[in-house]
């Protein structure tokens, strides 16, 4: 499983994922004014560009914990990911994208295996409060502007 966060930035901070119950979370650093905009997942395909085959917008929930990608936690969901066993998800917030790849079902079998509130992270095991200090150390937000 791959990670990461789709910008310029040369390294680049790892996200983390998890599934419980068929439904997936993805948790990303969390910036003061840095908002969940959208998310999607999309279906490896033999075409050339696939379309996704679950999108949200209007994230409602609370991202400290991760962010569901379900549809209690969005104002607008579309598609389903049940079933899909090789994919990538995508988030996209005010200022990054974020994203990550699950391409086996060994992959997803992990995930489903996790201890309760845990994420796989570049292959660790890490809660989300782990997650959250280790990257806040690493990859410090940006100052507030006024």
């Amino acid at each position: 499983m791959l990670s990461g966060c789709f910008m310029s930035d040369p390294v680049q901070p790892p996200v983390g994922v998890r599934q419980e119950g068929g439904v997936l979370s993805i948790i990303v650093p969390d910036c003061p004014g840095d908002a969940v905009k959208s998310a999607n997942i999309v279906r490896f395909s033999a075409e050339s560009i696939p379309d996704d085959s679950w999108s949200a917008t209007g994230f409602t929930g609370d991202r400290s914990g991760g962010i569901v990608l379900g549809p209690q936690d969005w104002s607008v969901v579309h598609g389903s990911y049940g079933g899909l066993t090789s994919f990538s998800i995508g988030v996209k917030t005010d200022r990054h994208s974020y994203g990550t790849v699950v391409d086996t079902p060994a992959d997803l079998d992990k995930l489903g295996a996790l201890p309760e509130g845990s994420f796989l992270v570049d292959g660790n095991v890490m809660t989300a409060a782990e997650y959250l200090a280790s990257v806040s150390k690493r990859f410090p937000c940006p100052p507030s502007t006024p």
